[in-house]
């Protein structure tokens, strides 16, 4: 599954600033030094090689199935909702911390 995406699942992402961000953290390249002195870079699903003198030598692509693609959207749902659950007790409570209301006696 090259870059596509379910529509509800980018509906859902509009709303969602955490669930963008988590897919922009995937796009962000990621590098690993080679043994023979290059270098490695991922970015998104696309592999690519560079030598010692930052030529690149090779590239692929890393094929994604559905069934992949289907269970990192999903643990990036879970993801979301733990975090929200989080975000929710924590303003709940900071609501029922004392001096936070003004008393009007």
């Amino acid at each position: 599954m090259r870059g596509m995406m379910m529509d509800e699942d980018a509906e859902m992402m509009e709303g969602m600033p955490m669930m963008r961000q988590m897919m922009g953290r995937m796009m962000q390249p990621q590098m690993v030094a080679a043994a023979d002195g290059g270098v490695f870079v991922m970015v998104g699903n696309m592999l690519h090689k560079y030598d010692e003198n930052l030529e690149l030598v090779a590239k692929t692509e890393i094929e994604i199935s559905e069934e992949d693609m289907e269970k990192m959207m999903g643990k990036m749902k879970e993801h979301h909702q733990k975090c929200r659950q989080m975000m929710q007790q924590m303003m709940g409570e900071q609501k029922d911390e004392p001096g936070d209301h003004e008393d009007h006696h």
